[in-house]
């Protein structure tokens, strides 16, 4: 019994350490702060995929989106200042902070959002 139970702990370490996951943080702020600067004041992110994320600025006009995991990021004129972003899938989303602004072509453009 104790060779099986020893043997199953070895199985499981060499399962663990051959297999690790491959899960973690990347720094992305050099490539953000290449397009929005060091005074962008950015506040919120809200992302739909490990890929597509968009960020929230509330010193500017605009909104930064990425679809690469952060590698390179565009700017997106929204019109006011955003405390806040929600997309809810790769198109549709809402930005804002005093005026909300919807998107439905992800983030292309922005109008005002419907009461």
């Amino acid at each position: 019994m104790k060779k099986l139970l020893f043997l199953i702990t070895i199985q499981l370490g060499l399962f663990t350490t051959l297999f690790p996951q491959t899960y973690g943080w990347k720094d992305i702020s050099a490539n953000l702060r290449a397009i929005a600067g060091d005074d962008a004041n950015l506040i919120d992110i809200s992302c739909t995929s490990d890929n597509e994320c968009w960020i929230a600025s509330l010193n500017r006009n605009q909104v930064y989106h990425t679809t690469d995991g952060g590698n390179t990021w565009e700017a997106l004129e929204v019109g006011h200042i955003n405390r806040s972003i929600h997309m809810i899938d790769n198109l549709n989303g809402y930005a804002g902070d005093i005026s909300v602004s919807r998107t439905t072509d992800g983030g292309k453009t922005w109008g005002r959002a419907a009461k």
